[in-house]
């Protein structure tokens, strides 16, 4: 057997180092189990290991499952989650300097004009209060070289949240990535910004 093929058997169900059963261990029930719940979540894991220096495990999982750094927003009563990694920075726009090209929203940001998308419309949502603001709260966007300004109605923080798919209709909106449950219970949905952009 190749040296992979040695360290796959930790992966055989039944397998056990113990000499004997205990309440706590030796019934070959542990990375069997690991294995499978990571395939049923489309994901991979691996294992090195070099004699005296150590074994690394390395789980992998789609990116609908990953931990992310985003910034929370506020649009109406509900919350959404922006992925920081797609932020180039956040501003504030005086409705004053708000200009329409083409049916378009647009400002002038450090020379250089920034089409302006009001998520509300884009997703859909009643109650949004910025229509209302003289000061907007705008998070800047990029992806490639397009560069796009989200109004929202308020800057929330950021934070480190786990991406989970969303199933069934929720799934087939362009727009949303997945969604997370917050530490009191309510759910954020996470934005596509591919697709906003």
């Amino acid at each position: 057997m190749s040296k992979e093929e040695l360290l796959d058997l930790v992966f055989v169900p039944g397998l056990s180092t113990a000499a004997k059963v205990t309440d706590v261990s030796g019934r070959g029930v542990g990375m069997d189990a690991v294995r499978a719940k990571i395939d049923s979540l489309r994901g991979t894991v691996s294992i090195v290991s070099e004699r005296g220096q150590g074994t690394t495990v390395t789980i992998r999982l789609p990116l609908t499952l990953a931990i992310i750094q985003a910034l929370m927003v506020e649009l109406g009563n509900d919350l959404y989650l922006i992925p920081s990694s797609f932020i180039d920075s956040t501003i504030s726009v005086w409705r004053r300097d708000i200009k329409r090209v083409r049916h378009q929203e647009v400002t002038m940001v450090r020379g250089e004009v920034l089409p302006l998308v009001r998520l509300q419309h884009l997703l859909g949502l009643p109650g949004a209060k910025n229509e209302d603001y003289e000061e907007l709260d705008v998070v800047v966007i990029r992806h490639g070289e397009r560069r796009v300004g989200c109004i929202v109605d308020r800057l929330v923080r950021q934070q480190d949240v786990v991406l989970k798919p969303l199933g069934g209709l929720l799934g087939q909106i362009r727009e949303i990535a997945g969604g997370t449950i917050l530490g009191d219970g309510r759910v954020a949905l996470v934005l596509d910004v591919r697709a906003v952009a």
